[in-house]
């Protein structure tokens, strides 16, 4: 890899460059979260059937989800004619008690009342106070329930557990009554979804729309009528459910999983969201998209997840889950994209694992990932999008690596990758973006590379290829980018770039290239925004064709062997937000051209041969107009007469030589 040049915060790098703004691609998003997402109505159901619950001494029911107290009519008129009936025997009697017989009634009446707390307290602990089995023999959807409890959530529930609150409020608080159509998919779906609810502080969220008050489905057919983030289809069974930045707080239950025609769980931006990825999400045969994202989710990837063989569209990016990708990956045969990006995955990629897939996507970018590109990976007939950028993969690129035709875009970036890049690429002739940047990579730029006609960004930077760029990548007509900086390419810029018609940045920064700038790059004048030569070897003089390039925003020629005068056109540029010319060899005074670059905010024009005063027009760039923004302009305002001919500057921000100048 070539040497890090003199300065590195101003040497051929744009302030911003930002690889994933090079590839104006799918986003890979699962089906659009906003159509499960829906504005409930917040008027609640009445029931024509009331359920007891609560204290039954007073009959009320307690406060429903819409803060208005609901009481059982037929036990509250029952209360209203109660009246304190003390013992027959103390009625009775023909004169009062003595003192020592009311202090033993006393005393009886005491122990009795602590027994009684006692007791309550008791069944308060073990779940058991109120419910059916104090008076009577449980009913059907209270057997339903303890059945869904035992099956998922195990045989002993605490009290003030999310499973537990779920529980009581569909026995006793629930305004829609499940006794009148006896359903178990339904019971188990309500169930699953209220422990949601409680488990991640339903009543905390920014909107929860419906929750609780009513049907999940609502209406059947009315779609506003759905728990907001719920989607039903026509038989009132939950297929969607989507939450994206509702504050929940706290960890999906595993009791997920009793939503058994769930079809697309996606829950993504919620910080709160913490512990594992639910087990019960493996119960979910139906399941085609599971997208849990952005979120503050640890572990490792369940096993039991591979059970849901209907998957097509898995994502668990922006974690902080940890552990390898288990061998039975290879059983989700219908999988289409495995989005991983951003975790702290770590083991061997083995490449057989994916098979028996049909893999679109594989995204496992920013991870810990070890192991090699094999040659099984031609396999991967189907995929589309490889994204492995930021792990600790190494060994070549396979010779059969271009057998994948239906690549579109590939991010090998910041591995340890070496070889040669195989000519089989010449096979790619879908290929948009192309990566493969800070990595151990050799040999010469291949010709075959001109034949990716689709190529938007090309990006082999950080790296040690040698020898000539191929005249043939003047062939890429839809190429935008062409980043090659820091490697060790030698010979001259091919005239032929200025064949790329849609040449938007040329980026070959840090390098031996040689020769002048050539003239054909003027015919890219409705394109070009960044031309990026710096540390290389260039010669000769600044060609007044660069001045036709009037939509550059940075140009960077800085570190070479320039020589001449600067050309006065460049005041044409005006669009120019960063020029470095420093440390060649230019000569004369600074044109008050410059003057016109109304937007330029960084000029370097040190270690050069400059002299003269900097005009005060240019000097206003800094200090007199509401709109100045050049905010660094180096020259040599500090060199002593005895080193040359003086340059002065009034409004420079650093003169060089000094300690401030780089």
């Amino acid at each position: 890899m070539a040497p890090a040049p003199k300065s590195p915060d101003r040497v051929g790098r744009p302030p911003s460059f930002d690889e994933a703004d090079s590839y104006d691609g799918p986003d890979h998003e699962e089906e659009s979260a906003s159509q499960y997402e829906f504005a409930s109505v917040t008027s609640s159901i009445t029931r024509d059937t009331k359920v007891q619950y609560g204290n039954e001494e007073d009959g009320t029911l307690g406060d429903v989800e819409g803060g208005v107290p609901v009481y059982d009519d037929a036990e509250t008129e029952a209360d209203k004619d109660k009246s304190y009936a003390a013992p027959e025997t103390a009625l009775h009697r023909p004169a009062p008690p003595k003192v020592g017989s009311k202090r033993k009634v006393l005393m009886g009446i005491t122990v009795l009342l602590v027994a009684l707390i006692v007791t309550v307290v008791s069944l308060f602990l073990t779940g058991n106070l109120g419910s059916s089995t104090d008076n009577g023999p449980k009913g059907p959807v209270e057997i339903e329930l303890d059945r869904i409890m035992t099956d998922i959530s195990g045989t002993t529930i605490a009290v003030g557990t999310p499973q537990k609150m779920a529980y009581d409020f569909i026995l006793r608080r629930d305004p829609v009554s499940l006794d009148s159509y006896m359903d178990e998919a339904k019971i188990q779906q309500r169930y699953g979804l209220v422990t949601l609810f409680y488990a991640t502080g339903g009543d905390t969220w920014t909107d929860n729309s419906g929750w609780l008050s009513r049907d999940e489905c609502g209406t059947i057919g009315v779609f506003d009528q759905f728990w907001m983030g719920v989607s039903c289809n026509e038989l009132g069974r939950v297929r969607a459910v989507a939450f994206d930045n509702n504050n929940l707080v706290g960890s999906v239950p595993d009791e997920i999983g009793a939503i058994s025609d769930l079809e697309n769980l996606i829950i993504k931006n919620e910080p709160g969201l913490v512990g594992s990825i639910p087990w019960g999400v493996g119960e979910l045969q139906s399941l085609r998209q599971l997208g849990m994202y952005n979120n503050s989710l640890t572990g490792a990837i369940p096993l039991a997840l591979y059970s849901a063989t209907n998957l097509e569209y898995l994502n668990f990016q922006d974690n902080a889950l940890t552990g390898p990708v288990a061998p039975k990956i290879q059983e989700l045969t219908k999988l289409e994209k495995l989005i991983l990006f951003n975790n702290k995955l770590e083991g061997t990629i083995h490449s057989h694992r994916f098979s028996g897939t049909n893999l679109i996507l594989l995204g496992l970018s920013h991870n810990r990932f070890t192991g090699t590109i094999a040659p099984a990976f031609s396999s991967l007939s189907s995929l589309e999008y490889l994204y492995v950028d930021n792990n600790k993969m190494w060994g070549p690129i396979p010779a059969n690596f271009g057998e994948l035709t239906n690549l579109k875009s590939v991010n090998l970036n910041n591995n340890e990758f070496n070889g040669e890049l195989p000519t089989s690429i010449s096979l790619m002739e879908n290929m948009v973006y192309f990566s493969i940047a800070n990595n151990n990579m050799n040999g010469a730029i291949p010709a075959e590379l001109g034949k990716l006609r689709k190529l938007v960004t090309v990006n082999l930077s950080g790296n040690r290829f040698s020898e000539s760029i191929p005249s043939q990548v003047g062939r890429l007509n839809d190429l935008k980018n062409f980043y090659a900086f820091s490697n060790t390419l030698t010979g001259t810029i091919p005239s032929e770039v200025g064949n790329m018609k849609s040449l938007e940045v040329l980026f070959l920064s840090s390098n031996q290239l040689s020769g002048n700038v050539p003239p054909s790059i003027s015919t890219v004048s409705e394109t070009l925004t960044g031309l990026y030569l710096s540390a290389n070897q260039l010669i000769g003089s600044l060609p007044e064709d660069l001045c036709l390039l009037t939509q550059l925003t940075a140009l960077f020629l800085d570190e070479n062997e320039i020589s001449g005068e600067i050309p006065t056109c460049l005041g044409d540029l005006v669009e120019l937000r960063q020029l470095f010319l420093f440390n060649n060899k230019l000569e004369g005074t600074i044109p008050v051209e410059i003057s016109s670059l109304s937007k330029l905010e960084s000029l370097g024009l040190e270690e050069n041969e400059l002299v003269g005063e900097v005009h005060s027009d240019v000097c206003a760039l800094t200090t007199s107009r509401e709109s100045a923004s050049l905010a660094n302009f180096w020259t040599d305002c500090g060199r002593s007469l005895e080193a040359g001919p003086e340059l002065t500057c009034e409004c420079c921000t650093v003169c060089c030589p000094s300690d401030d100048c780089m």
